[in-house]
């Protein structure tokens, strides 16, 4: 750009503030920033392009003049030229990293992976704040797979319930775990009365696609929609939503179940009304 260009620039830039003020304020800040100040830093940063790490590794000495940095796993990068938002891109793309393997010493890593077989704070609030309907006092709401119990302090939280009841497994019991969920399921169908609501994580579908349970979903079970499908939530809503399904109870058939133990498996988070 000459001279003429950019004075064509600064004169529209002067009619477009149209309050007085403004100009003035504008103005002050040319005055003081490029005529009796130094360019903005950032503006000189930008054209630098040295490389990330220059030269010899420095040594930093604490004030008892000892090492503090190991120079194998410490790296000199210029805060001048590369604030905290460039240096987290540059470790997004691979160019830096934030760790390296205390075995090994290799910058090569990869972050591990974390799930989890709770049900999370923003499902709760959405099971029972927007999935089920207002929960009456009478009703008894049953947690099978009850963990540490998060379900039920959800229902305690969110619902007037004054019979709320969780059923855990006993670890011990992981080897018999196909004919307990089996059982335990034949135990709901013979058990759970016609119109009565079940919430599942996942769905049903997917809980007994491996168990020969013998009866099919259809016979039992029909799935409804959210009572409040229409909710707004601060969070990722379909990810923590998309696998928490309802059903309601069509039909009931007696069915005769053989329990060998007392003891049960974590399945499902189950209201019954």
């Amino acid at each position: 750009m000459d001279l003429k260009a950019a004075q064509d620039v600064f004169i529209s830039v002067m009619q477009q503030l149209t309050q007085i003020e403004a100009q003035k304020a504008f103005l002050s800040w040319v005055d003081e920033t490029w005529i009796r100040g130094a360019p903005p830093l950032h503006l000189l940063s930008q054209n630098l392009t040295p490389p990330l790490h220059p030269g010899p590794q420095l040594e930093f000495n604490g004030s008892d003049g000892k090492l503090h940095c190991d120079p194998l796993h410490t790296l000199h990068v210029d805060a001048f030229l590369y604030d905290e938002d460039m240096v987290d891109e540059l470790c997004d793309t691979g160019e830096l990293a934030r760790n390296y393997c205390v075995d090994c010493s290799s910058h090569n890593t990869q972050p591990i992976t974390y799930i989890s077989h709770s049900i999370s704070r923003e499902r709760l609030a959405y099971v029972f704040r927007a999935l089920l309907p207002p929960l009456p006092e009478e009703a008894t709401l049953l947690d099978i797979g009850s963990r540490l119990g998060a379900v039920l302090y959800g229902a305690y939280v969110y619902t007037k319930c004054k019979r709320i009841i969780g059923i855990e497994l006993n670890g011990d019991l992981c080897q018999v775990q196909q004919i307990i969920q089996v059982g335990i399921w034949r135990l709901l169908r013979t058990n759970t009365k016609k119109g009565s609501l079940l919430v599942t994580i996942p769905s049903l579908q997917d809980s007994l696609r491996y168990l020969d349970v013998g009866f099919r979903l259809e016979e039992w079970v029909r799935e409804v929609n959210p009572h409040d499908p229409n909710i707004t939530a601060p969070f990722d809503f379909q990810t923590e939503t998309s696998e928490v399904k309802l059903y309601q109870i069509q039909f009931c058939i007696r069915i005769t179940c053989d329990f060998t133990s007392t003891n049960m498996l974590i399945l499902s988070c189950v209201a019954i009304l």
